[in-house]
């Protein structure tokens, strides 16, 4: 058998780690002092990166984000199941209100509401929940 030097492909050399890995269908990580799989890096690049969902709001009140989490169990001492949490977009502030059932979350957003639109003399534009 000829080799052609010309060739790189044709007189690579592969160290025992390298055969190992791929013969055994390439579980985990190769040693860090040995060459990157070039199969296990492009196996795992299938997924292009996430786009920003969410267009970028520069004022309060824009853009908040809601989410009612539970039931969680076992409640708590007062016998809360549920809590709310409200998210303004632009500046990260948090608001959390515990719930009995998911019923209230209601009143207690229509609160939150006023008294955010009161205390920043802005309306509420958008409301993201899932």
């Amino acid at each position: 058998m000829k080799i052609n030097l010309e060739i790189p492909s044709s007189f690579v050399t592969t160290s025992i780690n390298d055969l190992w890995h791929k013969r055994h269908g390439h579980p985990g990580r190769l040693p860090s002092n040995h060459a990157p799989c070039i199969m296990c890096d492009l196996n795992k690049a299938h997924l292009l990166p996430f786009k920003h969902q969410f267009e970028l709001v520069s004022s309060p009140l824009d853009c908040v984000h809601i989410d009612i989490v539970g039931p969680i169990a076992p409640s708590s001492i007062s016998g809360y199941h549920y809590f709310l949490t409200i998210v303004d977009q632009a500046t990260s502030f948090k608001m959390i209100y515990f719930l009995k059932n998911k019923f209230d979350a209601l009143n207690h957003f229509v609160i939150a509401k006023k008294q955010m639109q009161n205390q920043l003399d802005r309306r509420l534009k958008k409301i993201v929940s899932d």
